[in-house]
């Protein structure tokens, strides 16, 4: 299997250097019998985006846009039962098409896009089965560790994080959605390790007290609201008590507030247990410099 026996879709790929290596290691996984999922998502993606390509302009647009009254009927039956978008539906069309009698141009277009992508979308369909478990072993050079690098527990998510030079925790909690975006970083960045201080703690005590002294206002008022904003279609909705959605609306808005005032109570109880526990290992270490070991229980 080589990048050159697939010319419609590798004249329409969005980078041939992309296509030609992707059809390369299609070829070798179906050798070795085994396939990464990252591999296995981006063949799914290199080769299904090509055969829409081929399809939307080998068939779309040289036999059917705008000349739906030079074909006969069975044609366009089958036309408008046929489309592809991705690698599964070259194999649904094929299957379509091996029933069909027709061999008028226009089908003929349609088959000869079909049978070149076929190959490569039983490939993939075959290599669903044989997909290794585990990360793909990293290429890079594994980085030395930093003699320097100091771990302690955050005193808001309680994990293991490097202490920053400031004597605050480093960056953490954040991901990074796309290029030059990143999301907020953990609470805990703004205090010192529960090792250090209850700070951190202490904040996020008062920060889930308040929250949850809203969220019992608001249940409070449950049934003196006005409006209530729905998510329809990708647009925010209000909606008013008029609405004849309005009664299912509020008994999903007032079972969630339930739900929510339940798990702050429970989290608050869970911080609360974690406080006194941190401020007892706070005392025995002021009571003894020579210990160093944070606390057996884990909040």
């Amino acid at each position: 299997m080589t990048p050159e026996q697939f010319p419609t879709l590798r004249k329409y790929a969005e980078h041939i250097p992309t296509f030609d290596a992707t059809v390369e290691a299609i070829a070798s996984a179906m050798t070795a019998g085994q396939v990464r999922t990252p591999q296995l998502q981006e063949f799914k993606y290199v080769i299904g985006r090509a055969a829409e390509k081929a399809w939307d302009e080998e068939v779309d647009r040289k036999h059917f846009h705008r000349m739906a009254d030079h074909h006969s009927d069975e044609t366009l039956q089958l036309y408008y039962t046929c489309r592809i978008m991705n690698t599964h539906e070259v194999l649904l069309v094929a299957r379509k098409l091996n029933k069909s009698p027709l061999q008028d141009v226009a089908v003929l277009a349609m088959r000869s896009v079909v049978a070149e992508a076929l190959p490569l979308a039983q490939a993939i369909a075959d290599l669903k089965g044989k997909v290794l478990k585990g990360r793909l072993p990293s290429s890079r050079p594994e980085t030395p560790p930093n003699p320097d690098k100091v771990m302690q527990t955050c005193s808001c998510c309680f994990r293991q994080i490097a202490v920053a030079p400031t004597g605050k925790m480093a960056h953490h909690g954040y991901k990074r959605p796309g290029p030059g975006r990143q999301t907020s970083s953990c609470d805990g960045i703004r205090f010192p390790p529960l090792e250090v201080s209850c700070e951190g703690l202490e904040w996020l005590i008062g920060s889930t007290s308040a929250q949850l002294e809203q969220q019992k206002a608001a249940y409070l008022h449950r049934h003196e609201r006005t409006e209530i904003t729905l998510l329809r279609k990708r647009k925010l909705v209000p909606i008013t008590p008029e609405h004849p959605d309005w009664q299912r609306e509020l008994g999903y808005l007032i079972e969630t507030m339930e739900r929510e005032i339940k798990a702050l109570i429970a989290m608050l109880a869970s911080l609360q247990a974690a406080l006194a526990t941190w401020k007892e290992h706070h005392s025995r270490h002021n009571s003894s410099p020579t210990s160093q070991r944070p606390p057996k229980e884990s909040p």
